[in-house]
């Protein structure tokens, strides 16, 4: 009742003063949205137990949608495996792991990324450490194993991939942004082709926190996996037409937008800067084409292809097919 009452006073400030996340697809307001949320929640539950007992980077599902289903599956076996080992262990081990199951409740409201486990990794701990230690000392080697193998050996090597993965991919990003330094000067750019997170999200913040140089307006005109084709229609325009895909699906445009509840309709318009970007073609399936307003003298376009950032001179008329390139994460 301590805890419940505490979360009551802080849920009733949160909303009170209006905070809270509004039409993200991968930010859901448990209160507003309900439905969504516990749509949400029977996914991404077993996801995060799987990163939690089993260290399972399901972070890496997010960006790679494929991946989602193994997670779940593997998230459901460690559930077994828990309720197995603690209908087997000590009181202590269902009250810890119940903790820490009930503190994966709020985090639901967002994807399944590892780093939300701290707080249920309090409960869950020293569960799986009271686990092991009765198994041991009752030489109950099955529980131990089911325990101890997942755990500490599935776990502890994946500790190694993630953080050997994520030194590559740093490294990766701070050669991208050497690049840019090089290849474009100060000033503004409407970027096409970028689906990588990283560039298209991170870098800019990354650049700008190291005050380091990078183009002080950086517009995507969509994070879609798919080729472009670009076309400079008229002086002051420029034609973007996703040649295989649709706007909305990718993780990150969804967490920007909830494309199922608010779709974007033909002759939408958004301004970013010196640049204006407007839904100019769609389907049934989302928007393929944007047309985009800006002064060729002011601001550059750029692609993304296998050699890095490019700048691209178009004559009116000119048109250029952008071939989808992977960025250092490969997405």
């Amino acid at each position: 009742m301590p805890a419940v009452s505490l979360g009551l006073v802080w849920a009733a400030i949160y909303k009170g003063f209006g905070y809270g996340a509004h039409g993200s697809g991968m930010y859901l307001d448990p209160l507003a949205d309900p439905g969504a949320y516990l749509v949400a929640g029977v996914v991404r539950a077993p996801m995060l137990v799987a990163g939690q007992i089993l260290g399972a980077p399901v972070d890496v599902a997010v960006l790679f949608p494929d991946l989602e289903l193994p997670s779940v599956v593997l998230g459901v076996v460690a559930c077994g495996v828990l309720v197995w080992a603690a209908r087997r262990g000590s009181p202590a081990v269902r009250w810890l792991a119940a903790g820490g199951a009930l503190a994966l409740i709020p985090v639901l409201a967002t994807a399944p990324i590892n780093r939300l486990l701290v707080v249920a990794s309090v409960g869950m701990f020293p569960a799986l450490a009271v686990l092991l230690d009765e198994g041991w000392r009752e030489k109950r080697w099955g529980l131990v194993a089911l325990v101890a193998v997942p755990h500490v050996l599935v776990s502890g090597l994946s500790w190694f991939v993630v953080t050997g993965g994520s030194l590559m991919f740093a490294q990766g990003y701070a050669d991208v942004g050497e690049e840019i330094s090089e290849r474009l000067v100060p000033g503004e750019y409407v970027v096409v082709g970028v689906s990588d997170p990283g560039l298209a999200v991170y870098l800019p913040i990354e650049r700008l926190y190291l005050r380091e140089p990078f183009p002080s307006a950086f517009v995507h005109s969509d994070l879609t996996v798919s080729d472009h084709r670009i076309t400079r229609v008229d002086e002051d325009a420029l034609r973007v037409e996703i040649l295989d895909g649709r706007m909305g699906a990718h993780p990150f445009e969804k967490l920007f937008r909830n494309f199922a509840t608010a779709p974007i309709e033909v002759g939408h318009t958004e301004v970013a800067g010196p640049v204006e970007v407007r839904a100019a073609g769609g389907d049934a399936d989302g928007i393929h084409t944007v047309e985009v307003t800006l002064d060729f003298d002011r601001v550059g376009v750029c692609v993304w292809s296998t050699d890095g950032f490019e700048v691209v001179e178009l004559a009116v008329g000119e048109e250029r097919v952008v071939t989808y390139a992977p960025g250092p994460i490969g997405i």
